[in-house]
């Protein structure tokens, strides 16, 4: 039986329990075996410092209910960071320690960027040589060896990115090939990949790379896989009205399995035989009750003609 999660937006915990109760009723109703959660929707953290009282809430809260948890790190984590570097290592490490007191076996981690993706407007477009960076890469590979150390029971699964149109590259981790190498080279047991459908969708067409070779850099280390789907658009970050693009299939649109343009039954063809967690990621205004079960229908349908296909 395959698993299947689906990512959980939340709020401030204190005060919105009901309404978060009330999705996590759904989520079991609806089939799901497993919910991704960030620190940051739920207000856990503060200046890289966790709050206690709103953490041992959602623990108290989570504990009624049988469901798998993943932990995903804030957006703007961030190891390369140069002007509070300090800030962004105390934040993973809260991370892993709302991982250990959620019993979270794994946490979604986003690779270096060279700018940050919040930070263009700042900045403009990275210099494609500093993007690679060897001492910016090392310190990544320091800060991550030592956390995986102190926290063996955590996998850390770093995602691979998107590109955009006006500031690619930004990130190695927009090219499969560049992020396998940097697992590799940490060389940990407990770091591996998270393979996000979407963002490869947007980075194989952008950078024109074959999906079988970006499937074959990446797989062997995937411990976590977010599915979801858009058109293959690349969009500009300067592009901020997100209604405004949906109508031309432009972005990382996270929309239901299937209803855009990445190959899901190639796509569950080469990721056999994984046993880990598929995670559907939809955009917030998908999480309504009907949506949310045609993307559980969907998605348990694609993967069941996965193995159809492979049985025949």
């Amino acid at each position: 039986m395959h698993k299947i999660g689906i990512k959980a937006y939340g709020a401030r915990i204190e005060g919105n329990e009901k309404a978060l109760a009330a999705f996590l009723d759904q989520t079991l109703a609806t089939g799901f075996h497993a919910i991704e959660i960030s620190p940051d929707d739920f207000e856990l953290l503060e200046c890289g410092q966790i709050k206690q009282d709103l953490l041992w809430s959602l623990k108290e809260l989570l504990g009624h209910y049988d469901l798998e948890v993943i932990v995903h790190v804030p957006l703007r984590l961030n190891l390369f960071n140069r002007e509070i570097p300090e800030i962004h290592e105390r934040v993973l490490y809260s991370c892993l320690d709302i991982c250990s007191a959620l019993s979270a076996p794994i946490l979604v981690f986003h690779p270096g960027r060279h700018i940050d993706n919040v930070e263009f407007a700042r900045y403009g477009k990275p210099d494609p040589n500093e993007v690679f960076s060897e001492q910016l890469m090392k310190r990544e590979r320091q800060i991550l060896r030592k956390a995986a150390t102190a926290y063996p029971q955590v996998t850390i699964a770093m995602e691979n990115q998107r590109p955009y149109a006006d500031c690619s590259p930004y990130s190695y981790a927009e090219y499969p090939l560049e992020l396998a190498r940097q697992v590799d080279r940490i060389g940990m047991h407990n770091i591996g990949v998270t393979l996000d459908t979407g963002h490869l969708n947007l980075a194989t067409a952008y950078h024109q790379l074959p999906l079988p070779d970006a499937m074959e850099a990446i797989r062997r280390l995937t411990v976590h896989c977010h599915i979801h789907d858009n058109h293959g658009i690349v969009n500009y970050y300067t592009d901020k009205d997100k209604d405004g693009m949906l109508p031309f299939g432009i972005g990382d649109e996270h929309l239901v399995p299937g209803s855009g343009t990445f190959p899901f039954p190639d796509f569950f063809s080469m990721m056999n035989p994984y046993d880990g967690i598929y995670m559907v990621e939809l955009s917030r205004r998908y999480l309504y009750p009907e949506k949310i079960g045609k993307a559980h229908e969907i998605s348990m349908a694609l993967m069941e003609n996965r193995c159809a296909t492979l049985e025949n």
